[in-house]
């Protein structure tokens, strides 16, 4: 988690409500409220029907809502929550807006953490060895402005048609050693904030800027290039195998069904 998110928990009251918005892999121990697509019985992945030691939130302060929905409407009152938190979530969501004017509405103070423009911008991020950059499954590169608002770039405008955009891992990884915040994009806000989303040839234009301004050479991108290929001949080699993010999700919503109270997909 957070080195930021771990400094400001410890600053509220022990009786605060807290919310974690989408933390059903990972919730925070400091929870008191959980809103997520998934059930409370699967958590973390594995099946718990029962409270586990450390979790402050309970089954029954444990609300399934689909993020998706643009009419969401989280069951909570204005402000309910003294802070909520929101944590590599957003940038999964092909529409994150819903997720965001809820949190607004029903928080008084919270933090939101996504990856940042260089980790969704950094080719075989996932695993190393493939060509495309970032996460597959995820929908957005999101920044923060020197005022504090959040801007969603269409990851597919961003990249898709501009392999150009594409950062080596080499250099990301160099940038990361001398950094580690490089690698995520966080908001810690109070009493409100403010998003924007973009898409299209200006959403393109600013991926590109991103990567013209590391001053990438034909060289890094050469070795780079070669390493991954060394890195797939090894993998193919060893008889590895690589199981995609969707098949584990499906095993996840097969798993889920039972309890669940919503469609899941």
């Amino acid at each position: 988690m957070s080195l930021q998110l771990d400094s400001l928990l410890p600053a509220l009251p022990a009786d605060t409500r807290i919310l974690d918005a989408g933390g059903w892999f990972n919730p925070h121990p400091a929870a008191t409220h959980m809103a997520d697509l998934m059930p409370y019985e699967t958590r973390r992945g594995v099946v718990t029907c029962t409270p586990q030691p450390g979790e402050r939130f309970t089954k029954s302060t444990w609300v399934q809502a689909d993020f998706l929905d643009p009419r969401l409407h989280l069951p909570f009152a204005d402000r309910f929550f003294a802070f909520s938190l929101c944590t590599h979530t957003l940038e999964d969501l092909a529409d994150p807006e819903p997720l965001l004017r809820e949190l607004r509405r029903v928080s008084c103070a919270g933090y939101i953490e996504t990856p940042s423009r260089l980790y969704e911008q950094t080719i075989g991020r996932r695993d190393r060895m493939s060509a495309k950059p970032g996460q597959g499954h995820h929908h957005w590169i999101v920044e923060k402005t020197p005022e504090g608002r959040l801007v969603f770039f269409s990851k597919a405008d961003s990249l898709d048609r501009h392999p150009g955009a594409g950062v080596p891992l080499t250099i990301a990884e160099r940038l990361a050693r001398k950094d580690e915040t490089r690698l995520v994009c966080a908001l810690a806000w109070r009493d409100t904030f403010a998003w924007e989303v973009v898409r299209g040839a200006a959403a393109r234009e600013c991926a590109a800027e991103f990567t013209r301004g590391l001053t990438i050479s034909f060289r890094d991108r050469a070795i780079d290039g070669a390493l991954r290929v060394l890195r797939r001949l090894r993998y193919h080699r060893d008889q590895h195998y690589d199981h995609e993010i969707h098949l584990w999700w499906e095993k996840m919503l097969v798993l889920s069904h039972p309890y669940s109270s919503l469609p899941l997909r």
